[in-house]
């Protein structure tokens, strides 16, 4: 017996989902023979089969997605298949036995005197209860009078200009920005100012809790406000969340349902923009020296390696040689801290038909040559 596992179709790849089975249970199945297709984030891919016998169990289903090394199938060789059962023969028809003569009936004994049921005992009369007289109502506490209109004093950060991440910073805290000292150009308050604030003034509020001060980008002082009455009980409402408007396909338009690709590639692109730093550098370089290489080696570089010598090779080798020079290029943000990496792992995307990207990993690629 033979466990067809899920395979891992690329180094990052740790789950994949079945698409489509090319064999039912029972079928023959030899080695190397397309068994099934499988849909990870990277790649759709058909999977032979690793043994020769036949497909006794399918252990998971088309459109289950599972993890990689988990048992999928069964494929047993033809000693180990369990044989059918050979049908029992029917077992000759029992002869019928006589019949033995019924029994005689007894008679039937006389029937019992009937006892006369007595008469039924006379119904008492019972008055009705006393009506009860419900209690007088109690008397109506006299609602108090609202309490007088208080005024809200104008706040004092108004006319601050604070960037939107000491914005935010500010109003998830609860802080009022008059009380924390800016160090930035003309007094302005910093995010390093609104943290050192938070170090000293000691624990941050709860996040459900309502911020002391909104702050505002302009320079305005706002009209004062009346506050309304106290209400009975306080109640936090939940804060509206926006949410893009649904799109909706048109007589003309075509729908295509996202494949396993599509929605992981959508799904690593959101994670992405969330935990990587998004910047754009753009530099003038001069190609000649590599332009003068391409036209001196290229036919000799196709004839070896059947294909034409592009820019990536010179590309990638920049890539390296500059994570050499500058290793914190090739790091992570860690927990307060940079790890940097030692190694140099380079990956570069490739596309599928316009159809999805791959993206294979070159470990160790400052070491090639």
């Amino acid at each position: 017996m033979a466990e067809i596992v899920m395979p891992q179709l690329g180094e990052t790849v740790t789950e994949g989902t079945i698409t489509r089975w090319m064999k039912k249970v029972g079928d023959p199945v030899l080695q190397d023979e397309v068994l099934f297709e499988v849909s990870t984030d990277k790649v759709d891919s058909e999977v032979p089969s690793s043994a020769s016998g036949f497909l006794t169990q399918i252990l998971v289903q088309e459109g289950e997605t599972v993890d990689v090394g988990t048992a999928i199938a069964v494929v047993e060789s033809e000693a180990g298949a369990t044989p059918p059962q050979p049908v029992a023969a029917t077992p000759p028809p029992q002869p019928v036995a006589e019949t033995p003569p019924p029994a005689p009936v007894a008679a039937t004994p006389p029937p019992q005197p009937v006892v006369e049921t007595p008469p039924p005992a006379p119904i008492t009369y019972m008055p009705p209860p006393a009506a009860v007289t419900p209690p007088p109502p109690q008397p109506v506490a006299a609602t108090p009078p609202p309490q007088p209109a208080v005024e809200t004093p104008a706040s004092s950060t108004d006319a601050l200009l604070l960037s939107p991440v000491v914005r935010k910073l500010i109003n998830e805290n609860g802080l009022d920005p008059a009380d924390i000292d800016g160090t930035g150009a003309g007094g302005r308050v910093t995010r390093s100012d609104v943290l050192n604030y938070l170090d000293r003034s000691g624990p941050r509020p709860q996040r459900g809790e309502p911020a002391q001060a909104v702050i505002t980008t302009e320079s305005r002082k706002p009209e004062p406000t009346t506050a309304p009455p106290a209400p009975a009980a306080q109640t936090h409402a939940p804060a509206a969340q926006t949410h893009a408007p649904a799109v909706r396909a048109g007589a003309r338009d075509e729908v295509i349902p996202f494949d396993n690709i599509r929605r992981r590639t959508a799904e690593h692109m959101v994670r992405s923009k969330a935990t990587s730093a998004h910047t754009l550098v753009a530099i003038e370089v001069d190609f000649e020296a590599v332009e003068k290489v391409r036209r001196d080696s290229g036919a000799t570089f196709k004839a070896e390696e059947g294909f034409s010598l592009t820019y990536l090779p010179f590309v990638a080798r920049a890539v390296i040689e500059a994570m050499r020079n500058y290793p914190k290029v090739n790091a992570s943000v860690g927990d307060d801290s940079l790890i940097v990496h030692k190694d140099v792992n380079l990956s570069i995307a490739v596309d599928l038909n316009l159809e999805g990207l791959i993206a294979p990993v070159v470990h160790n690629a400052d070491t090639k040559r």
